[in-house]
């Protein structure tokens, strides 16, 4: 049976709106959080089961895999078997910070 959503008004608590969210992606939980634009689902894209989940809430299959948002370079070689040099030039060149 699926649990019923809890939700955080983060402007009144930030602190445990995010903890809760940590919390629930290292379960493998999705999380849903609002964008400039919709609200996007999240999830860690490292747990196939979490993943799946994500892909099933969206009523996606894995032909249409969801994007991934990463932290650093280094992170590329863990999220694709290849990365083109490239595109490993561009992240050196125009990645935030750096």
């Amino acid at each position: 049976m699926t649990e019923p959503a809890r939700v955080f008004n983060l402007s009144i608590d930030e602190e445990a709106g995010l903890a809760e969210a940590v919390a629930a992606v290292r379960a493998g939980s999705c999380v849903v959080l609002p964008t400039d634009t919709v609200y996007g689902i999240g999830a860690n894209a490292f747990d196939t089961a979490a993943v799946q989940g994500l892909l099933d809430a969206k009523e996606r299959g894995r032909d249409m895999p969801p994007p991934v948002l990463i932290a650093e370079p280094s992170m590329l070689r863990a999220i694709a078997d290849e990365v083109p040099e490239g595109a490993a030039a561009l992240a050196k060149a125009l990645w935030p910070g750096r």
